[in-house]
């Protein structure tokens, strides 16, 4: 659900996997782990850098669409 939401915002502002991981300043692999769900406990502050940069709320990557 956190990965699908990820995936759909990150597309929605027109950005690839690798963008988002450079603009983050995360890693593409985890990015891409996120994307993918291989993260089973995402932590928060990773949560938050992710939706900062995607100009979103922490919520709207959590929450089930």
């Amino acid at each position: 659900m956190i990965g699908e939401n990820i995936k759909r915002i990150r597309k929605e502002k027109g950005l690839t996997q690798i963008k988002l991981a450079e603009l983050s300043g995360l890693t593409i692999s985890t990015v891409r782990n996120y994307e993918e769900g291989n993260t089973i406990h995402p932590k928060i502050e990773t949560l938050t850098i992710i939706a900062n940069t995607l100009e979103t709320s922490v919520d709207s990557l959590v929450v089930q669409k």
